[in-house]
């Protein structure tokens, strides 16, 4: 990425998209990346065997209506419910709430804190504002439960 809300310097960052070793420890980020190989990497639309195409018109995430859009803010909820459902510490600042309970989440399966440093980019007990240029996959592994598969 060449670009983003933090990159004041325009450095080359990296992303990273993984999942869980434990499917049903997040089961929503596994259902993903079904979506993503089917749409990105297979070329298609996923193969649910035996379904007729109505399932195309639903939304995943729907109020009482199935076929029509979710509003903006009952997604938010809904998000909300099925993070604290899996456990997911949620502080009270919405731009960044994911970061400390990921830093608990790395320190819980054993990463070493210069390494949640670098992967959180946790400066002096605040965020810094700049991502890493490299993301330690020693943090990435074990929050994603394959830290014994080296």
């Amino acid at each position: 990425m060449l670009q983003g809300k933090a990159n004041d310097g325009s450095c080359e960052q990296y992303g990273i998209a993984v999942r869980n070793s434990d499917v049903e420890m997040f089961p929503v980020g596994a259902f993903s990346f079904y979506f993503i190989d089917q749409f990105e990497i297979e070329g298609g639309p996923p193969g649910f065997a035996g379904l007729n195409h109505d399932w195309e018109n639903l939304h995943l995430s729907c109020g009482g209506n199935s076929k029509k859009k979710i509003s903006q803010s009952a997604h938010f909820k809904s998000s909300l419910n099925a993070q604290t459902h899996a456990g997911v510490s949620i502080p009270n600042k919405v731009t960044h709430r994911y970061r400390g309970s990921g830093a608990r989440h790395a320190q819980a399966v054993g990463a070493d804190s210069a390494s949640i440093a670098q992967h959180g980019e946790w400066a002096n007990q605040r965020l810094a504002t700049h991502y890493p240029c490299k993301i330690p996959s020693d943090v990435a592994m074990r929050m994603t439960g394959f830290y014994n598969a080296k």
